[in-house]
C-alpha cells in the first residue's frame, strides 16, 4: 500500500471517529487498534465498520 492510500486511510478513519464523539458516542477500547489494521491495509472499509460495530456491541447499553 503506498503512503498515500494509508493517509487517505487514517483520514477517513480519524474523520469517523470523531463523528461518532460528535454523536455522543466514546468509541470503544479497542477502536484505535482496529482502526491501524485498517490504516496499514490489513482491513476492508467493511471489515472496519464491522470491527468498531461488534466492538459497540459488547457494550452495556445505559437507560435514564
Amino acid at each position: 500500500m503506498s503512503f498515500e492510500d494509508s493517509q487517505f486511510r487514517k483520514a477517513l478513519a480519524d474523520s469517523a471517529l470523531g463523528s461518532m464523539r460528535l454523536e455522543g458516542l466514546e468509541p470503544p477500547p479497542d477502536a484505535e487498534a482496529i482502526v491501524q489494521r485498517f490504516v496499514d491495509g490489513e482491513l476492508s472499509a467493511e471489515e472496519l465498520r464491522d470491527a468498531i460495530d461488534e466492538q459497540l456491541s459488547k457494550r452495556p447499553i445505559h437507560v435514564s
